[in-house]
């Protein structure tokens, strides 16, 4: 069990100061947010990835998986991301959101991002990471894969240790209702 870390920015701590509250609420460790003006700025993530990984290890924490903004194999700083990330043992990164494009279907949309997953998924299979797409309903935004009809329509056929499912409950119950455990059984292979 993780912490999104996120939270740790607004208290503003340091590593060691996030690795000694993890510890003392007896998580495993952290899910790290590695985007724009996240706990760590892409840009800075070759130095700052180990860095928070050492504090934690001396806790005996982990960082399974990252967070990012990542959509696409274009993305950016996402080779020093995911490399350095694999390095130092994270084995899942969440992908960053889409938000729907006014004037485009949803059908098209999610043609287009699973067009730019295949060769996310390519890298991903070269570096030995995996990509998690999480569902996230309408927040002031609409997210493409909210809606989880969408969510499988964008992974399925992907092998799901390279393009795989964060499955949000909270978010499934706010755009689906009672209905979220019949998408939940469709878009199990998938969970990661």
């Amino acid at each position: 069990i993780v912490v999104f870390s996120k939270v740790y920015q607004e208290l503003k701590l340091n590593f060691e100061d996030a690795a000694a509250v993890t510890a003392e609420a007896g998580l495993d460790g952290v899910d790290c947010p590695v985007r724009p003006a996240g706990e760590i700025l892409p840009e800075r993530a070759q130095e700052e990835i180990p860095k928070y990984v050492a504090a934690l290890e001396k806790r005996r924490l982990k960082m399974p998986l990252l967070t990012t903004a990542i959509t696409s194999a274009s993305s950016p700083h996402i080779d020093e991301i995911l490399r350095t990330a694999k390095k130092v043992g994270v084995q899942f990164y969440r992908t960053g959101f889409v938000q729907r494009q006014e004037g485009v279907s949803a059908e098209q949309q999610c043609r287009e991002i699973k067009a730019q997953f295949k060769d996310l998924a390519a890298l991903n299979q070269q570096i030995g990471i995996g990509g998690i797409v999480q569902n996230h309903s309408p927040a002031g935004r609409a997210y493409l894969g909210g809606n989880l009809t969408e969510l499988y329509d964008l992974v399925q056929g992907f092998d799901p240790g390279q393009i795989g499912v964060a499955f949000d409950i909270a978010h499934a119950l706010v755009v689906h209702g009672d209905q979220w455990r019949a998408h939940f059984e469709k878009l199990k292979p998938y969970i990661k």
